[in-house]
């Protein structure tokens, strides 16, 4: 219904479509099972607090060394909802490919400007024991096209 509104009034044609896209696939580290099976077990390195409820929250604290990091907290969260908010921080879709099902509880801590702590990538493999990979793969898009213009061949 959408898409025939959207024809109509605005001469807009709308259509899914695979592109191959630059994307990062999140899978299983395989030099990292002790920290899989923490995840797996929905227990954290880190305790998160109780006034965090369920949920995603992020917080930048200030280190010992008097500057800012990333926090990412995730209280009974999916793999996949943890490849989404990756792709929110990485600026690129994220892929969950670690066929790992349930929800978890950790801490993600990382720094992308030199301060003393890790990566985002680096973070990943060290904390949660997953690996994060630069990719190409076909990914669905929508596509919208004005329906009065011709594409150019």
């Amino acid at each position: 219904m959408l898409q025939a509104m959207l024809a109509e009034r605005f001469k807009l044609d709308v259509r899914r479509e695979k592109k191959e896209m630059p994307v990062y696939r999140l899978s299983v580290s395989d030099t990292s099972s002790v920290t899989l099976r923490r995840l797996a077990a929905s227990t954290s390195a880190q305790p998160i607090p109780e006034r965090f409820g369920q949920g995603i929250f992020s917080s930048y604290p200030t280190g010992q060394d008097g500057k800012r990091y990333t926090s990412v907290s995730f209280k009974r969260q999916s793999m996949s909802r943890l490849a989404q908010r990756l792709g929110t921080v990485a600026e690129r879709l994220v892929l969950d490919r670690t066929g790992i099902a349930g929800e978890f509880d950790f801490i993600l801590e990382f720094d992308e400007s030199g301060v003393p702590r890790p990566t985002l990538v680096t973070a990943i493999q060290e904390q949660l024991g997953l690996k994060l990979q630069s990719s190409r793969e076909p990914v669905e898009v929508l596509v919208v096209e004005r329906a009065d213009i011709p594409t150019p061949d």
